[in-house]
């Protein structure tokens, strides 16, 4: 059977969001099919550990280009199957440099290289129509794949949804902005809540890569009371009323758990895509670029939705059975079949 080689990067600047996708992905591969896995990433010594931690090997960048890595990959092992969860505007001759007999799969990245794998998969409900029409009419060899179906759940996250507890207990915001936040999402919310009239319980979760750690704790002593901050975990996630969260995989787990959800943007393209997913399902209420954003209708959107619990009950409603949760198996049944042919 051939190896998988996962070609993903981490860090403040572009977060964690693709590693713990990818790691969802090949613990589930090792458990059910018995791959063997090495992740292929920029030095970045968080990343490292995480990978050690559920015991898989990575290989860091050691200043190659990012050409010049995808033929060392090739070279390390020609006859592998490379998954690529990585942006990066990768051209046709990228591809090609991993080698002809390397299978390739393309997660969630619109690039010229994409229509040069065996398989291109959007794992999102958000990928724009003359995007896929584009693709769909490509002369490229790739296997286009996208939608809800295919969206990444992992175990535990399904596992933290079956905690939840009955929607009439729960009685705070969640927020939450990804492993690193570099924009800063997470503390300037909180300040605007905490300088309100909001009178709503009030948890931000902010993540294990936090880029902002000594402003929240300067903000901490001045939170009034049911404003508080902690460590990221699905299971206060999951057991908020509502949650407003940074477009991006968390976005989905949320709708994937049914908990009404407000999105903003930290860069135009999820911004893009948070807009997309509204218009599409209905199933979050998109608010715009963070920086555009003003606070007072930041703050009024969460006290009118927090309000109407008509408004939060049909949002529920859109978000039932949009994801069935087994993107995972799907995917992975598509590259056992590359690892295996």
């Amino acid at each position: 059977m051939r190896r998988l080689i996962i070609r993903a990067d981490a860090g403040e600047s572009v977060g964690f969001g693709h590693v713990v996708r990818s790691l969802s992905l090949a613990e589930f591969l090792r458990e059910n099919y018995g791959i063997r896995i090495t992740f292929y990433s920029n030095p970045y010594t968080k990343l490292k550990k995480m990978c050690g931690q559920h015991g898989f090997e990575c290989v860091f960048n050691d200043g190659l280009s990012e050409a010049e890595f995808l033929r060392k990959i090739g070279s390390d092992d020609p006859e592998s199957v490379v998954l690529i969860d990585n942006r990066f505007p990768y051209s046709s001759d990228d591809i090609h440099g991993l080698g002809s007999a390397v299978r390739t799969i393309m997660l969630g990245n619109a690039c010229d290289g994409m229509h040069e794998c065996d398989y291109t998969i959007f794992p999102s409900g958000h990928l724009d129509g003359h995007a896929v029409l584009e693709m769909e009419q490509s002369r490229g060899r790739a296997r286009l794949l996208y939608g809800l179906d295919y969206v990444i759940i992992g175990r535990s996250v399904i596992d933290s949804r079956n905690r939840r507890r009955d929607v009439g207990s729960l009685a705070y915001v969640a927020i939450v902005a990804g492993a690193s936040d570099p924009v800063g999402i997470l503390t300037q919310t909180l300040r605007l809540v905490n300088e309100s009239d909001l009178d709503i319980p009030v948890k931000a979760l902010y993540g294990f890569d936090f880029c902002h750690r000594a402003e929240l704790e300067s903000l901490l002593p001045e939170l009034r009371p049911g404003i508080e901050a902690k460590a990221f975990n699905y299971d206060d996630l999951f057991s908020s009323r509502l949650a407003l969260s940074a477009f991006g995989i968390t976005t989905y787990e949320l709708i994937y758990a049914g908990i009404p959800v407000v999105t903003v943007g930290h860069i135009r393209a999820n911004d893009l895509g948070g807009r997309v997913l509204q218009r599409r399902y209905g199933c979050n209420h998109h608010l715009g670029l963070f920086q555009e954003v003003g606070g007072e209708q930041l703050i009024s959107c969460i006290q009118d939705l927090w309000d109407r619990e008509d408004g939060l009950a049909a949002m529920r409603q859109k978000q039932a059975g949009l994801i069935d949760g087994r993107g995972l198996e799907r995917i992975g049944q598509i590259v056992y079949s590359c690892c295996s042919d």
